[in-house]
């Protein structure tokens, strides 16, 4: 079925004293089968816990899992503002692959969104 979604498919929360602060998880790329190796990772964290460490703890958990999956290779998709989340996204191992200009309403404007990869490596195996 063309939009049954697959079960490796996964979310994830982090939770303080506060409640939920943030989210994460490996989403569909694309419906299409031929696509199936490649995930697209999201992170959500609460403005006042943002730069905690907390958005970075669940991608790299996302990245781990996704690893543990199979998946061939994870795109993020990045607004330009705040700069931090352009750098996070480097020391995690994403390159920039492209620019969409002028694809995001926000603020009554129109801004462009930047396309981030990484090539997974295969979890390593024991005993061989």
């Amino acid at each position: 079925m063309l939009l049954e979604v697959p079960a490796r498919f996964e979310s994830y929360v982090y939770e303080t004293a506060d409640g939920i602060v943030g989210w994460g998880g490996l989403l569909r790329y694309h419906e299409r089968e031929a696509y199936g190796a490649t995930a697209e990772l999201t992170a959500f964290v609460a403005p006042d816990h943002r730069r905690r460490g907390i958005g970075r703890a669940l991608s790299s958990y996302a990245l781990a899992r996704a690893r543990d999956l199979g998946f061939h290779t994870i795109v993020v998709i990045l607004q330009p503002e705040p700069a931090y989340v352009l750098a996070v996204a480097a020391r995690l191992g994403f390159r920039c692959t492209g620019r969409l200009t002028s694809v995001l309403a926000a603020g009554g404007e129109w801004r462009d969104i930047f396309v981030f990869q990484r090539a997974m490596t295969p979890p390593e195996r024991t005993g061989q």
